[in-house]
């Protein structure tokens, strides 16, 4: 059994998604794809625009056999936890032999080289990342440019090649023996606003939901735009914009002493925080009114959204140092993939949790800590929900895997 594992959003699901699919499959060979999907936040720092069930059917309609979840704490995070924690569950299912990742170079060993560049960061590196960080550069613009600086050469700086980057370091930092496969894109990459006749990316196509709808119809898969189009006219859909009334009450209720414990909030950034709420309410608009050369938007929101869900420091530094994932959860999977279900429950190195009610018990402190988070943070997603019909709480017991 040959088995291939993708670190997955589907913030929606589209065309390329389903030709990265494909292809992994192709290229590999494998008998089944599991994806680690993100939960219902991701990591650009904004809740899902449809939720974890979902963007599960749709991954499950389109090619994957069974759909894991990257839970919250690591899925809303910077590059590096986010692709640590998706390879962690990979390797501790210990049947995974593959991981697919989309790339924007077809250059893997330019990645290669970056990855194990930053992984043994030397003091002459140190030094000019230290240089260029207090000319107010962000960190990758400063790690890109000290790099190049002590000559290592460097792939193209987009979202994708960075988290490939990170999916390589993860895989030499945990000795891994799960081998990397790199897809190159064929849209016009992550954050693109064109599109071709059938390719858009996931930026784009959230655009066109405000504008027409129907438009979508030809980037995604026919099985699933029904499904997502019901979805959005029923209003079962939540925006970054959506959590504004949640953000202003943690921040107006709040001290600099609790936002300072908050995992990426340094450097005083929490005044201009508070400062930003005295004229700005909305989510998007504080984050672009705090942005800065120094801190994207996209690391601005990841903070506001720490914030919100209370993602502390010396939590993430804790599972950093022992270990990232302590269980395994299954959203969803086919009939027709059941024995890679019993493959991942017998040889898992943590408790695989599929029914939860029962499932959570198997837990250890921290592995319930992990879970705790994810119920909180999913009673806040659907709280927020834009239709009111929709915003119960306790989802995570009431809403079972997807099977298809």
């Amino acid at each position: 059994m040959i088995n291939t594992a993708i670190t997955a959003e589907y913030n929606p699901f589209h065309n390329g998604h389903k030709y990265h699919i494909d292809k992994s499959r192709s290229i590999t060979k494998a008998d089944y794809i599991l994806a680690v999907m993100s939960g219902n936040y991701v990591q650009r720092g904004e809740p899902a625009l449809f939720d974890k069930w979902t963007r599960t059917k749709c991954a499950l309609l389109n090619g994957v056999d069974i759909v894991v979840e990257l839970p919250a704490f690591f899925s809303c995070c910077s590059a590096e936890y986010f692709a640590s924690a998706a390879v962690d569950i990979m390797r501790k299912t210990n049947i995974v032999n593959y991981i697919s990742f989309g790339t924007e170079t077809d250059k893997l060993n330019e990645i290669k080289e970056f990855s194990e560049s930053v992984l043994n960061e030397n003091d002459l590196f140190k030094e000019k990342l230290s240089k260029y960080l207090s000319q107010g550069l962000s960190y990758p613009a400063a790690r890109e440019k000290a790099l190049k600086n002590i000559g290592i050469n460097t792939p193209v700086f987009s979202a994708n090649n960075i988290l490939s980057s990170e999916y390589l370091k993860a895989l030499k930092k945990f000795n891994s023996n799960i081998t990397p496969v790199a897809v190159k894109r064929t849209d016009n990459g992550y954050n693109s606003m064109e599109a071709t006749d059938s390719l858009a990316s996931a930026t784009k196509i959230r655009s066109l939901f405000n504008e027409d709808i129907e438009s979508i119809k030809k980037f995604v898969p026919e099985n699933i735009f029904d499904l997502l189009k019901n979805k959005y006219i029923n209003g079962q859909t939540v925006t970054a914009d959506s959590l504004s009334h949640v953000l202003n009450y943690i921040l107006r209720t709040s001290s600099l002493e609790q936002l300072k414990a908050i995992l990426d909030i340094r450097e005083g950034i929490e005044n201009k925080i508070l400062k930003s709420i005295q004229s700005n309410y909305n989510f998007k608009d504080i984050a672009f009114d705090v942005k800065s050369k120094r801190y994207s938007f996209t690391g601005i929101q990841r903070m506001l959204l720490h914030i919100i869900l209370n993602l502390k420091s010396e939590d993430m530094a804790y599972f950093k140092e022992n270990g990232f994932c302590r269980y395994i959860r299954i959203l969803g999977f086919k009939k027709s993939a059941l024995p890679l279900l019993k493959s991942i429950t017998e040889n898992s190195s943590v408790p695989v949790i599929i029914n939860i009610k029962k499932d959570e018990s198997k837990l250890d402190q921290k592995g319930r800590f992990l879970l705790d988070f994810e119920k909180k943070a999913d009673d806040i997603y659907y709280m927020c929900q834009n239709n009111p019909a929709y915003r119960g709480p306790n989802k995570n017991y009431t809403i079972p895997p997807v099977i298809i």
